[in-house]
């Protein structure tokens, strides 16, 4: 076996790891720690020759001072502020490892997801635990969707596209019925977005186009997606055709002050908070102790169970932006919204058309990475970190392959 085969083989493996979970302080994943060991045998300074992958390492250390400083001013506990300062030092650790992983062959990142789709499912088959049928509901969908944009990105990969929609189309419509429309939502924008750059790309040099009517035209059609997705999950739950649990959840957030934007009751709880604290956030792990997330959610007539919030009383952080503002001040923020900005350029760039046939993957994860920095939580530090530095890569070879040709 050749070099290039056993580095595939240990990015699989390390993808297979990457979601199997045990907690020293704080939560670690064994594919991390097979990452560090690694980092000991390649030449570690390797990612400074890409400058978006250079910059994400430098930009972590202002989210790493974020936490540092808003730790500091709001005294948090030893324990909470070491965990804060660890996840984001992890983070930074494993950008060099992860360059090398890719950087002589993108297409290896495949490896590394099929790798995480297959850890996910370990995870929430062997791990995960549950306290009631509606977070088995919930993490059930969550446990498989990997999976499901593996087997999508990668049949379209294969050239089979109408398969690839097919199957992600199929997994949206059964996540509607197990309490989670918002993967409808997302994948039925990103097959929208793929048949477009496919009509428009096929026999034609997508360089040369107006782009920024493309973009206009792509725009108009998501809009248009949005309402048709948000009328058809209104009517199928209202009714019950989604099930009893489907049709409670929709009525509760009907009758809230703020409709069924109380789906999202996290994201607004943390604006709130954050208008109240907004240069130096509350610290890592932050507790409620004043009650102000229940306080918010009841005032506007929402859900006022949530789970996670029962179970350790933590300041709501379901968004990778507003959860970056809220745990490290407004320097969190500002290292996710570079992030954030960092992949509309890849779009913008069209980066995309270094290799088509790896399109698939990239619009289902993009839509899906999206929705995480603006409604998730984050906790899933490998996977980021590959995701990001797959695309910084394929940007920066679609740039070189301009430059040769001009």
């Amino acid at each position: 076996m050749n070099k290039e085969r056993l580095k595939d083989w240990l990015i699989f493996i390390v993808g297979s790891l990457s979601f199997v979970k045990f907690r020293v302080i704080g939560t670690f994943a064994l594919g991390e720690i097979l990452v560090l060991l690694c980092s000991l045998f390649i030449p570690l300074t390797l990612f400074t020759k890409n400058r978006n992958v250079r910059n994400l390492f430098l930009m972590s250390f202002v989210w790493l001072l974020g936490v540092i400083l808003s730790n500091f001013w709001n005294e948090i506990p030893p324990e909470d502020n070491l965990k804060g300062i660890f996840n984001v030092l992890l983070l930074v650790s494993l950008i060099p490892f992860v360059f090398w992983a890719l950087y002589d062959k993108p297409q290896r990142w495949i490896y590394f997801y099929f790798g995480f789709a297959l850890s996910t499912l370990y995870n929430f088959y062997f791990q995960k635990t549950f306290t009631s049928d509606f977070s088995y509901t919930v993490w059930f969908v969550y446990g498989h969707y990997p999976l499901a944009m593996f087997l999508a990105g990668y049949s379209y990969y294969k050239g089979k596209h109408l398969l690839s929609y097919a199957i992600i189309m199929a997994f949206g419509v059964w996540s509607l019925f197990n309490m989670s429309r918002n993967i409808f939502l997302v994948q039925s924008l990103a097959v929208i977005i793929l048949y477009y750059l496919n009509k428009y790309a096929v026999g034609t040099d997508i360089l040369k186009l107006n782009f920024n009517y493309r973009i206009f035209r792509i725009f108009l059609s998501l809009l248009v997606g949005l309402f048709i997705v948000a009328q058809t999950y209104e009517k199928m739950a209202s009714s019950g055709v989604l099930g009893i649990d489907a049709k409670k959840k929709y009525i509760l957030q009907k009758e809230s002050s703020i409709g069924l934007a109380s789906g999202r009751g996290d994201f607004l709880v943390a604006l709130y908070l954050i208008q109240k604290h907004p240069v130096f956030g509350y610290g890592s792990y932050a507790k409620d102790k004043e009650k102000m997330a229940y306080k918010f959610k009841q005032s506007h007539g929402m859900n006022l169970y949530d789970e996670e919030y029962d179970k350790t009383d933590m300041l709501p952080g379901h968004s990778y932006l507003l959860g970056g503002w809220l745990f490290a001040g407004i320097l969190g923020f500002i290292f996710f919204l570079y992030v954030l900005i960092k992949l509309w350029k890849f779009f913008q760039s069209r980066a995309f058309v270094y290799d088509f046939k790896l399109l698939g993957f990239e619009m289902y994860l993009l839509l899906a990475f999206l929705w995480d920095i603006f409604f998730s939580p984050f906790s899933d530090r490998i996977n980021f970190v590959f995701f990001l530095v797959f695309l910084f890569i394929i940007q920066e070879k679609f740039e070189q392959s301009q430059l040769q040709t001009s």
